[in-house]
């Protein structure tokens, strides 16, 4: 990882961290992995971005689940049949600007509650619709409880709470 991959991914790790904790999940759930040409950011086993720093350009790639929300705040960005790429171009900053660390942060946290679900809810369903929240202290486990997404919503079928 080069200066500039590093100095972006301490900001990213500012906002992912403070993600983490909100969500209650461990901070070796996000990692960076240095590869030959770029770093790739994960969440537990699911890519969450692709950096690539240079002096003459950035880019950063996202999974094409992202495709929507990044072309939100990157009209301009590239979409390939696996990747949406954001490339910045050789004239503009060598590191990115608060305002895209910002907007990066946000595709982040959205990429985290769009990670791949496994099972609708568990045997805690109630404990967890009384609580208004996930109660599994397994938080990896956790990732893949599509009930909880509907607790982080507000939305709550079961339990003394039950709104819809």
């Amino acid at each position: 990882m080069n200066e500039l991959e590093h100095t972006f991914y301490d900001k990213l790790m500012d906002c992912a961290n403070n993600f983490l904790e909100e969500k209650r999940f461990p901070r070796s759930s996000f990692r960076c992995v240095k590869n030959k040409e770029s770093s790739s950011i994960w969440f537990n086993s699911s890519l969450v971005m692709r950096i690539r720093i240079r002096k003459n350009y950035n880019q950063i790639d996202f999974p094409v689940m992202s495709k929507q929300r990044i072309l939100e705040f990157f009209p301009d960005a590239q979409i390939k049949k696996d990747t949406v790429s954001v490339i910045r171009a050789p004239e503009s900053s060598a590191s990115p600007t608060s305002k895209e660390i910002d907007m990066f942060c946000a595709l982040i946290y959205d990429l985290f509650m769009r990670m791949p679900h496994q099972f609708s809810c568990c045997h805690r369903y109630m404990e967890c619709s009384n609580a208004k929240r996930c109660t599994d202290p397994d938080t990896e486990h956790a990732l893949g409880c599509e009930y909880r997404r509907n607790l982080q919503k507000g939305i709550i079928f079961f339990g003394v709470n039950r709104n819809v």
